[in-house]
């Protein structure tokens, strides 16, 4: 003998078992998506080749509107095992091989970085891919922008004057 309640409360449990675990599986998905895509999701970071770190604090993108430019501010942190002499910075749209030091910003005081230390640079000028100035006008603040950047440098212990450089890319937010 049947109840008819007791159907009624079984098609009930069924209904939201059944949808109970589809909408767990949806959350554990969107969890593992967000825990995989959250590094890419992240609208600043700056990566140099070994012996320099940029990322602490990422670099700052200045709206330069007097003069019509965008301007990069860059803590260089020297991972090397000898204090350098950053005689140049650049902030490119070009690709890191294909920058050039007419495209770099010269510094020449406060520019020596001893190992394990850290200089700011700052109002490097941003180029775009034909090496002229990136315009302020083409970038509104709050907008993202991704840009090559290469550092020439010397190392403290060389005895000839060989300049080395070091490569890389930042992203980050237009102020």
């Amino acid at each position: 003998m049947y109840c008819s309640g007791s159907m009624k409360a079984q098609a009930a449990i069924e209904y939201l078992m059944t949808y109970g675990w589809a909408l767990l599986v949806i959350a554990v998905v969107i969890s593992v998506l967000y825990l995989f895509m959250a590094p890419y999701l992240n609208t600043t970071s700056c990566n140099l080749e070994s012996g320099f770190l940029c990322n602490k604090p990422q670099p700052e993108f200045v709206r330069d509107a007097s003069a019509n430019k965008i301007k990069m501010n860059i803590r260089l942190h020297n991972t090397l095992p000898t204090g350098v002499t950053v005689t140049k910075v650049a902030c490119s749209l070009k690709r890191p091989e294909n920058i050039e030091e007419g495209d770099a910003t010269s510094f020449s005081s406060n520019n020596h970085i001893d190992r394990g230390s850290y200089s700011d640079f700052i109002g490097v000028v941003c180029k775009d891919g034909q090496g002229n100035d990136l315009s302020a006008n083409s970038y509104k603040s709050g907008s993202v922008i991704r840009v090559n950047i290469k550092v020439w440098y010397k190392k403290d212990e060389q005895i000839s004057d060989v300049v080395f450089t070091a490569s890389g890319s930042a992203v980050g937010k237009v102020v």
